[in-house]
C-alpha cells in the first residue's frame, strides 16, 4: 500500500470488504483453460495480499490509539 494516500478506517474496512466479495465471485466463476486457472489464481492472491496489508494497518492504527 505504499504510495497511497492515508486512508479513513472506513475506507480501508470498504476496500477489504471489497476484495473479500471479488475473491467469492473469482471463486464462483470457473476458469476455462489453464492459462485462465492460472491468471485467476495470481488475482486471487493479489487481492489477499492486500487484505492482509490492509489487516496490517488497521491492527498498527489499533496498537497506535492504545498506547
Amino acid at each position: 500500500m505504499t504510495g497511497q494516500a492515508i486512508r479513513t478506517r472506513q475506507e480501508l474496512m470498504q476496500q477489504h470488504a471489497a476484495h473479500a466479495a471479488n475473491i467469492a465471485l473469482l471463486l464462483r466463476t470457473p476458469p476455462k483453460g489453464e492459462a485462465a486457472r492460472f491468471r485467476q489464481q495470481k488475482t486471487i492472491d493479489n487481492l489477499r495480499n492486500q487484505m492482509l496489508d490492509i489487516d496490517i494497518q488497521l491492527m498498527r492504527e489499533e496498537c497506535a490509539e492504545g498506547v
